[in-house]
């Protein structure tokens, strides 16, 4: 399935989101605070630097049709791990999204963690122009 480049952002959003409401965990709140497209209306991220690392990470790394915007599903994973690599650092204790971002690449689909991938995918793929209206 490929997915536009906000989709995959969207889709990483919401797939830290949900392991944050079931554990409240203050370091994913945090984080989902700097990367969050709902928070303000006229901006892709609450931390711009957050949306700029992710283009980066895209560009840098060659993933996806970088003439259409697009990335292939099975590339998000190392996508998401490798900007979370460079935006967080050891600045947020996330380990919990690194340790299932891995599961994901060897799991079958009918687990619950993949369950909560494919979840993910669905809301990053619902309307991302309402949180990117201003990208071109």
């Amino acid at each position: 399935m490929r997915l536009s480049v906000q989709e995959g952002y969207l889709t990483m959003f919401w797939f830290v989101d949900s392991f944050y409401w079931e554990s409240k965990d203050d370091d994913l709140g945090d984080l989902l605070g700097d990367l969050s497209p709902i928070t303000f209306v006229d901006c892709i991220s609450a931390d711009p630097a957050a949306w700029e690392i992710w283009s980066d990470t895209i560009n840098k790394y060659n993933f996806g049709d970088i003439e259409s915007k697009y990335i292939n599903d099975d590339e998000l994973p190392i996508i998401i791990e490798l900007f979370l690599n460079e935006y967080a650092g050891d600045s947020f204790d996330i380990e919990i999204i690194y340790e299932n971002i891995r599961f994901l690449k060897r799991i079958d689909t009918d687990s619950e963690l993949s369950k909560r991938w494919y979840k993910a995918i669905e809301k990053g793929k619902e309307n991302p122009n309402k949180h990117f209206y201003g990208l071109k």
